[in-house]
């Protein structure tokens, strides 16, 4: 076999071949564990992109994900009576 590959006109020798897998490997070496985003367990992906270790996980993600909205919702509320509060005193207090 000759030792230079013709790809889509790029000039590749088996030494480079040889160095761009093993580039790839390391980086898929490197990703071997992952956190996962609900219980923050350490657990080896199945899939690139899988973000939880396991369904029980991922269905806990999900329905908790309604909790924080309405958790982040209730804060900014707060929020805005509160300035709103403060905004009506110093109103109150220019008028005088």
């Amino acid at each position: 076999m000759n030792e230079q590959t013709t790809l889509s006109s790029t000039t590749l020798t088996l030494a480079d071949v040889q160095a761009r897998l093993a580039q790839r490997q390391k980086a898929t070496e490197r990703k071997l564990v992952n956190t996962c985003e609900e219980c923050q367990k350490t657990y080896r992906p199945e899939r690139r992109w899988q973000r939880f270790c396991s369904d029980t996980c991922r269905y806990a993600n999900r329905a908790n994900s309604g909790l924080r909205q309405i958790t982040e919702l209730e804060r900014e509320v707060e929020f805005l009576l509160t300035e709103n509060e403060r905004l009506r005193k110093r109103i109150a207090e220019l008028e005088t």
